[in-house]
């Protein structure tokens, strides 16, 4: 339903895992690790590079006293791999303080709490770590690097074995508690609906409203590439694979470009 507010609107979501407890106990779930405490939680924080390079904006930020964690929630399709990859790296060169050594890097761990099944296997939970398989002895020697992503698929909850993370992806899916955890996490959601100034945030900021911008956004930039491409063409002094490095539009498509003019 349009602008219904749900534990999958990202501003509840953020807004819930602003509570330490909460978000503490989620990760214990989710990555079966022991947290002694959190340290510090940063929602939307935002990881600015110098120069040209892309910056990224994280859902929900958290430190405790040796690993970093990004906690994202996915409503709708979009190039996770890459993202991940790149959020990582990221995360790494804004925990690694300036003389400090490579094993000072904290263990980091991205997890991508999605609505729908990325990857197509209806798998509950993927996770991926860095390792190379000897194929002589057909075995998996781990890097070992403290990098590790992992992406829950909602959408399967009937097919994960563990109790409290079905729980969780259950309620994640279809909004519904059956356990003490999501009870508490529903409980949360109940109190920031029934504040006015959060619950209009909500609604503004839906996720369908939030994917909408980001089309219009990514629409908006690809417009921009071809009107470049096509006043270069026009002033015909580079050749189409330089204006598709430039660019970063195909060579296919400037090649289309230039038969349109």
């Amino acid at each position: 339903m349009q602008n219904e507010i749900k534990f999958t609107n990202r501003l509840i979501f953020n807004r819930v895992l602003m509570n330490p407890e909460i978000c503490r106990e989620l990760i214990e779930i989710l990555l079966k690790i022991k947290v002694e405490k959190i340290e510090y939680i940063e929602t939307e924080k935002s990881i600015e590079m110098p120069y040209q390079s892309h910056g990224i904006r994280l859902d929900v930020y958290v430190k405790d006293s040796n690993k970093i964690y990004d906690i994202e929630l996915q409503t709708y399709d979009d190039d996770i791999p890459h993202r991940m990859r790149y959020y990582q790296s990221l995360m790494d060169t804004d925990s690694l303080l300036k003389g400090q050594n490579y094993t000072e890097l904290k263990e980091s761990f991205v997890i991508f709490i999605c609505t729908y099944d990325p990857f197509g296997l209806n798998q509950p939970c993927y996770v991926f770590q860095n390792q190379c398989l000897i194929e002589e002895t057909n075995l998996l020697y781990h890097l070992n690097d403290g990098a590790k992503k992992s992406v829950f698929n909602a959408k399967a909850y009937e097919k994960e074995k563990d109790v409290e993370i079905k729980d969780f992806l259950k309620y994640t899916y279809c909004d519904k508690s059956s356990g003490k955890f999501t009870a508490k996490i529903d409980e949360t959601v109940n109190k920031l609906k029934r504040i006015k100034s959060v619950r209009e945030e909500a609604m503004f900021l839906s996720d369908e409203l939030q994917h909408q911008r980001y089309m219009g956004r990514k629409e908006g930039i690809m417009s921009g590439k071809r009107e470049d491409a096509l006043r270069m063409i026009k002033d015909n002094e580079l050749s189409d694979e330089k204006i598709s490095f430039y660019t970063a539009l195909p060579l296919e498509e400037i090649q289309n470009l230039r038969k349109s003019i």
